[in-house]
């Protein structure tokens, strides 16, 4: 059965916010990915993703909305995902730092592109960019 997650979609300036995940995390270690956690039993994919930016980068999501899933599966671990992508429309806070991972950075398609990014990356950022979002 695969696993539930929310991933944060944050967007500025035609740039997308990223992570760089340390080497020693459990699945998609060292990878550039956004922001994202685990879908806890009982929460909504909003309860998900509000509770998991506080905890990662210490801001409150105020409005956010669905885009779309995608299923993958982490090519070390090789554990299945159900990833759900929610664009964040308005939060409270400043995005300071990540707990997380190593680094955040704002790329444009054409950056993150360039960084050979992982299979479910390269599929978010080329849907975003088809649609026009990136």
């Amino acid at each position: 059965m695969a696993i539930n997650t929310v991933v944060a979609i944050f967007l500025n300036g035609g740039k997308l916010l990223m992570e760089r995940r340390s080497g020693d995390r459990k699945v998609y270690a060292g990878f550039l990915m956004c922001p994202s956690g685990h879908v806890e039993v009982g929460e909504t994919l909003e309860q998900a993703l509000a509770r998991e930016m506080q905890e990662e980068l210490g801001i409150r999501v105020t409005a956010s909305k669905p885009l779309f899933s995608i299923d993958d599966t982490d090519p070390f671990s090789k554990k299945d995902f159900t990833h759900n992508f929610m664009r964040v429309e308005r939060y409270t806070g400043d995005i300071s730092e990540t707990k997380e991972g190593v680094a955040l950075l704002w790329l444009s398609y054409n950056q993150i592109k360039n960084e050979n990014p992982v299979l479910i990356v390269q599929r978010l950022v080329d849907r975003l960019h088809e649609s026009g979002i990136l």
